[in-house]
């Protein structure tokens, strides 16, 4: 199985300034990208959210 957009493909739009951390985040929600990815992108821990 093939996904896109790849980690390397984000990767590249972050440093594009075109992402928000709340957006890149969607990536973690999804499975798209790992919590240590986005803090390598981000330069902060992910946090899942929480359901009230």
């Amino acid at each position: 199985m093939i996904t896109f957009p790849t980690f390397d493909d984000i990767k590249i739009q972050w440093s594009w300034g075109i992402m928000s951390p709340e957006f890149l985040a969607t990536y973690v929600q999804i499975g798209t990208i790992t919590a240590e990815q986005y803090k390598q992108l981000a330069g902060k821990d992910y946090v899942a959210p929480t359901t009230a």
